[in-house]
């Protein structure tokens, strides 16, 4: 059963209560065996000459199988030793297989994996480099290049620079796109919780009466009708 989050651990932890850009790069994070088959079609992949194509396929399927490994590697150190540990022991070689693997689907995929393991390791900085190279890497795939632009955000609230959270969760609300529709509501969630706390009510107001005019099926449908009439 989903936990509740209340209206005041809204208020005051507005980066720690599940949001679905999180459950989407967790999702990712534990299926790496269904990315190796979905995420090209998904992606749109398609490679004109056939010859090239069978050899592109076997480059993805490779950089693909060192993506699982690393990732792998990753989790089992995270769980025996800590994420920080887990951080350290794969650090050099996941930046190795981003350098080699920068064109191929499996690398673009592998920055917001990688992403994610140094926001769990506690390297926002670090997390936020590799989110904003992620963020270009999928340009013109409107889905990822959003769960990119939300992870972002994330990690800016994270390091406490509020001005560029918002600028990433402005911007991904009004770039639009069937992409951006997944990850908007809880961007308008986001920015009213930000606005809230720099005591902007009016401004806050402002981005929950958005989330239920253009998503009035909204999973945050209660969250933000109770904070409208509180």
């Amino acid at each position: 059963m989903q936990k509740k989050v209340s209206r005041k651990q809204l208020l005051k932890e507005p980066d720690e209560f599940l949001t679905l850009s999180a459950r989407l790069l967790q999702w990712i994070s534990a299926n790496q065996s269904r990315i190796l088959i979905g995420v090209a079609v998904l992606l749109g992949i398609g490679i004109i000459f056939s010859g090239y194509q069978m050899l592109n396929r076997s480059w993805e399927k490779e950089a693909f199988t060192k993506l699982d490994g690393l990732t792998t590697r990753f989790e089992t150190v995270k769980k025996s030793d800590g994420a920080a540990k887990a951080f350290e022991s794969v650090q050099k070689d996941f930046d190795a297989f981003l350098a080699d693997a920068s064109r191929r689907t499996a690398g673009k995929m592998g920055l917001i994996l990688w992403g994610h393991m140094c926001m769990s390791a506690g390297q926002t900085e670090k997390a936020i480099e590799i989110y904003s190279r992620a963020k270009a890497a999928f340009e013109g795939h409107p889905l990822f290049a959003a769960v990119a632009q939300s992870a972002l955000g994330h990690a800016y609230l994270n390091h406490a620079d509020m001005d560029k959270a918002i600028a990433a969760f402005e911007g991904l609300i009004a770039s639009g796109g069937d992409g951006a529709k997944l990850v908007a509501e809880d961007a308008l969630i986001q920015l009213s919780a930000i606005a809230r706390q720099r005591k902007d009510e009016s401004k806050s107001r402002q981005y929950l009466q958005q989330l239920l005019k253009d998503y009035p099926n909204t999973v945050y449908k209660e969250m933000a009708t109770g904070l409208l009439n509180g």
